[in-house]
């Protein structure tokens, strides 16, 4: 039996009414179409974390009725992991059909088009797009809602504050753009603006290939001054994104923190038993909300309630791909104490609760000396007053 499978690729940054009016027109003649956002795209485009596009058409597929299934891949954050080239629609098409032909024996893949990238200068250059074209059958949007991406962004550059962002997006994705505080005009204007265009990789080894991993680069990229540097070599300790969250009780005016032996201190000749906020890594089809409620509960005993996002930032980047999102979670730190952690996972976690002007003493002391710690302690020192009065 033949199951129609449509593929709509795109940056999704954000996804638009136009991007849902595609949806209503494409629903009718596909059992199911699968929403590929872009994770390395390429035409170069800088786009908001992959994280935050993937939360946004969450958001719109609960909300959105129609004649067929609707379903999110991340596989080209899959295929961006064994590879520096961009992931290419031909090659993304050739791996889904691969990936889902063993469940649907039927199966008969097509390509969604929006009518931006079927107009004939676009779609000139995608990749093998004549390929395309005689491998897979193609579904074209006409333009009924003439909304872009590139709209809302420009919107929002000139200020968060637009009663007509709302004719552009849903509601729901509005409340994400707004809660998360995306695609706020900078503060400070850098010409030249830089890219993915603008490095050049020429190769790219794997040097180790452990729990962690790490690779070598001979890389080139643009110089200020519109050259190009000699060929570089660069190496980079490779790590999967990892999500913290600082245990926070307002009405007994406590922290929670954990207390758990660290490699990399004892190799640094610090302390090696160190304080920290709980944090993971991120699994494969996790969101980072569910990840920090997870290890609240195995390391901490502790359940989560509100999640209050602090930042995001790259603890090493002169050397490392790791990227730390940091959470406020509020908890009820009552019964938080004793020895917690995952045996399979070798962990001997020891959970302390601590007056918040106790651990902002230790922050102080000098006790306290991992950045996302000292990052949300400082962040909760700034914003404390605000959260006693909004959640009292």
């Amino acid at each position: 039996m033949m199951f129609r499978i449509g593929v709509l690729g795109s940056a999704f940054d954000p996804p638009t009414r136009g991007h849902i009016d595609v949806l209503q027109q494409a629903a009718a003649f596909f059992d199911c179409i699968l929403l590929v956002p872009s994770a390395r795209h390429p035409f170069g485009k800088r786009c908001a974390p992959l994280h935050h596009r993937v939360a946004m058409l969450e958001a719109i597929c609960s909300n959105l009725k129609l004649a067929c299934e609707l379903r999110i891949s991340t596989l080209e954050q899959e295929m961006c992991e064994d590879s520096e080239r961009p992931v290419y629609t031909y090659d993304l098409l050739e791996t889904l059909e691969q990936k889902l032909s063993a469940d649907h024996p039927g199966l008969q893949l097509s390509f969604i088009r929006g009518p931006d990238n079927a107009r004939p200068e676009i779609w000139s250059k995608f990749h093998r797009a004549e390929e395309i074209e005689q491998r897979w059958p193609l579904f074209t949007a006409e333009e009924r809602v003439p909304v872009r991406s590139s709209a809302v962004r420009a919107l929002l550059n000139k200020t968060p504050e637009q009663p007509l962002l709302r004719q552009l997006v849903t509601d729901e994705v509005a409340a994400y753009i707004a809660t998360k505080r995306l695609y706020l005009p900078s503060r400070l204007e850098r010409t030249p603006s830089f890219g993915y265009d603008d490095v050049r990789v020429k190769e790219r080894e794997r040097c180790y290939d452990g729990f962690f991993k790490m690779d070598r680069y001979q890389l080139q990229h643009r110089r200020f001054d519109g050259g190009w540097t000699p060929v570089l070599s660069r190496e980079l300790f490779c790590r999967t994104k990892a999500v913290a969250v600082l245990p926070v009780d307002l009405k007994r005016n406590e922290v929670v923190l954990v207390e758990q032996f660290r490699i990399g201190a004892f190799a640094a000749g610090l302390a090696p038993w160190m304080l920290e906020i709980v944090a993971g890594i991120l699994e494969q089809g996790e969101s980072p909300e569910q990840l920090v409620r997870r290890e609240a509960r195995e390391e901490a005993g502790l359940e989560v309630g509100e999640l209050i996002p602090i930042c995001e930032y790259l603890p090493s980047p002169g050397g490392s791909s790791e990227e730390l999102q940091v959470f406020c979670g509020l908890v009820d730190s009552s019964a938080a104490g004793g020895l917690h952690g995952l045996e399979e996972e070798g962990e001997d976690i020891r959970v302390h609760a601590v007056t918040i002007e106790q651990a902002i003493a230790l922050l102080g002391a000098g006790e306290l000396n991992n950045a996302a710690t000292i990052i949300a302690l400082q962040w909760l020192q700034l914003n404390l007053e605000r959260l006693r009065e909004e959640y009292r």
